[in-house]
């Protein structure tokens, strides 16, 4: 069981508002003897030694906030992002904060995670209770991926392979046309989609160890137009030279980079696109498979690159898109 870093349970906080957080929050208060439980006043009476509040928890923290070390909080992030923001002062005396989801699977330090040891709490709570560790990071913020990097070398030492999953731009860029682009919304989508994959192996570099690999997410609009894909589709293209440059630079210490293009998957992110449903439906009518593929097949492409199976295959950019890319022209009959 990894150490609890500079917090002693007894000066730690967990708080829960629903009957679901109140079986977590109890299971991290065992794991934490002598921490504090506060729980919704509806559920008085359901565990002994809890401290029930009837107040919104924005004025509970008013009065919790200065009495522990650190606050775990079994509930939405929104929710707690939106009550501890008049609180927060500096990183150097922020006490530790940590959001865990409704079943326990996922701990997220929010704040000071290295020096407030909301980190090592996180590492703590999670073999405990077998969960996940999670970090969060805004990638245009550099403070914030160092010290997300800090964070999975305290806690891992090292790292095996690195997955790249994150693109954005603003609605507006990606609706009208290329040439109306506005220069910060360009200037946003390259950042957030194309230059933090720079920015995050830059950081892992020191941290992967030889054998390793790094794996990104692109689209064949980096070489096809695909109209209202846009300034995305200038980043993707972006984001694969940056693939070429970076397997050239770290080849010579056994890591290997290489991009998945995927056809159109239906998620939450993919529905945001203008016209998705009728790029959906096309691919299917003419990828030479005459589907779409699936979540599943994405991944089992990921395992491949990440694994010693591709030892030699750095560089690349591999498609899995039922063919669609292949194909030149559709001839009826």
């Amino acid at each position: 069981m990894p150490e609890l870093g500079p917090l002693r349970p007894e000066r730690v906080a967990v708080y829960t508002l629903t009957l679901p957080g109140l079986a977590v929050a109890e299971r991290i208060h065992r794991v934490l003897p002598g921490s504090t439980l506060y729980a919704a006043a509806k559920y008085r009476g359901l565990l002994e030694g809890a401290v029930y509040f009837e107040e919104p928890i924005k004025e509970l923290l008013l009065k919790t906030w200065p009495l522990h070390d650190g606050h775990v909080f079994v509930m939405a992030s929104g929710i707690v992002l939106r009550a501890i923001a008049p609180l927060i002062l500096d990183k150097r005396v922020d006490p530790a904060v940590l959001v865990v989801d409704l079943k326990g699977r996922y701990f997220v330090p929010l704040l000071a995670g290295h020096l407030g040891g909301a980190n090592p709490l996180a590492r703590h709570l999670a073999e405990a209770l077998g969960g996940a560790l999670l970090f969060r990071a805004d990638v245009t913020q550099d403070e914030e991926l160092d010290a997300l990097f800090a964070g999975v070398k305290e806690a891992f030492g090292g790292l095996d392979y690195l997955v790249h999953a994150i693109a954005f731009a603003p609605r507006e860029a990606m609706e009208g046309r290329y040439i109306d682009t506005r220069r910060q919304d360009w200037l946003l989508a390259l950042e957030v989609s194309a230059y933090s994959l720079v920015a995050v192996a830059r950081r892992a570099e020191p941290l992967l160890r030889e054998g390793g690999g790094i794996v990104t997410l692109t689209y064949y609009a980096s070489e096809k137009v695909v109209p209202k894909y846009n300034v995305m589709a200038i980043a993707k293209a972006a984001l694969e030279a940056s693939v070429r440059y970076l397997a050239y630079e770290l080849g010579p210490k056994g890591v290997r980079v290489n991009a998945i293009s995927a056809g159109p998957v239906r998620t939450v992110a993919a529905r945001s696109i203008p016209g998705f449903t009728k790029m959906y439906d096309r691919v299917a009518q003419t990828a030479p498979l005459r589907r779409n593929i699936t979540q599943e097949e994405v991944g089992n492409l990921g395992l491949f690159l990440l694994s010693p199976l591709a030892s030699g295959i750095t560089g690349e950019v591999v498609y899995v898109d039922a063919g669609y890319h292949i194909m030149g022209m559709e001839l009826e009959g």
